[in-house]
């Protein structure tokens, strides 16, 4: 099984739609299920007014949430989003953006998790967030 290492040092394959928003792990804790990555707010990115647009952010936060989940994961179980709750607190603009990604709890068939988005060292958004897991069919 790929490790969040494996993942940073590229030895996964990543899917095309991270690689479309453009978001990279960069850092990653197993025994604690937290996620770190780094998004790079591009022109492409932007809304008319000039700031990262909210769905883009949230796809970046579900990405990351993700990561973290996968950490949970035993062989043969995967898991989907049921809910993203994103809150902003600042606009994000063009530059780097760190997205920090924990499992807060796990239950039966629901992870919960969280992510903090932060530029420039400031908070500029949260994100709170249900997965339910399920055993992958053949």
């Amino acid at each position: 099984m790929a490790t969040i290492q494996d993942v940073i040092d590229g030895k996964v394959a990543i899917p095309e739609c991270e690689r479309l928003l453009g978001v990279k792990v960069i850092g990653g804790d197993m025994e604690t299920s937290e996620v770190i990555c780094e998004w790079t707010v591009q022109p492409q990115h932007l809304n008319r007014t000039g700031i990262a647009l909210g769905g883009f952010t949230a796809a970046v936060a579900d990405v990351a949430v993700g990561y973290a989940g996968a950490i949970l994961m035993e062989e043969g179980y995967t898991f989907t989003s049921v809910n993203l709750v994103t809150t902003f607190h600042k606009p994000i603009h063009l530059g780097t953006a760190i997205f920090t990604a924990r499992i807060k709890r796990r239950g039966r068939t629901m992870l919960y998790g969280e992510v903090e988005i932060t530029q420039n060292g400031k908070l500029v958004g949260d994100v709170v967030t249900s997965l339910m897991t399920f055993q992958i069919r053949e």
